[in-house]
This record gives structure tokens, C-alpha cells and sequence, in this order.
């Protein structure tokens, strides 16, 4: 469990390597950093948040899953069922 501090607005990015975003059945957007395309699911509600990447075998070297907080929590990371290596970057409002 990786517990974080207070952010003005806290936005959790996890970046993963191989399979299909509409798998988790959550809203996807493209974000386009330093010049290389991502494709990202949102998670906004509790369900997309709890259920995450789980179960998944593989995802895409330029995909990832989009946490959205809109306010200050502490926050914890659980990665039951997850299967695949998982890199976890924190963001608040100011980045």
C-alpha cells in the first residue's frame, strides 16, 4: 500500500506495457507528451477506480489508466488481480 500526502488536485497516471483500453469499459482519451501519443482510460467513478487494471494480461506500451480526484485525499494504491507490471506516477494540479 503507497500512501501520498494532500494535493491541491491529485491525478494518478499508471502507465503500463500491452491489450485493448475499451476492455475496462471507462471513457479513453489521447494526451500527447514530448511528442509521443498515449491513450489513456479515465477512471472517475468508484467502480472504474476499484476495478482499475485488473485482470488484465496485457495492455499497450502507450496506454495507461487516468485516476481523477477533484479534491485533497490520501490516497492508497491496490493491486489485487493485477497482473501485469504496473508504473505509478502522482500529479497534482500544478504539474
Amino acid at each position: 500500500m503507497i500512501r501520498v500526502s494532500k494535493f491541491s488536485f491529485a491525478l494518478l497516471l499508471i502507465l503500463v506495457p500491452a491489450i485493448p483500453l475499451a476492455e475496462g469499459g471507462s471513457p479513453v482519451i489521447d494526451l500527447t507528451l514530448n511528442g509521443k501519443s498515449y491513450q489513456l482510460e479515465i477512471a472517475d467513478d468508484q467502480g472504474s477506480k476499484m476495478r482499475g487494471l485488473m485482470h488484465r494480461q496485457q495492455l499497450a506500451s502507450n496506454a495507461g489508466m487516468l485516476f481523477v480526484y477533484d479534491q485533497p485525499t490520501w490516497l492508497n494504491i491496490w493491486m489485487k488481480n493485477t497482473l501485469i507490471p504496473l508504473t505509478v506516477i502522482w500529479l497534482d494540479g500544478q504539474a
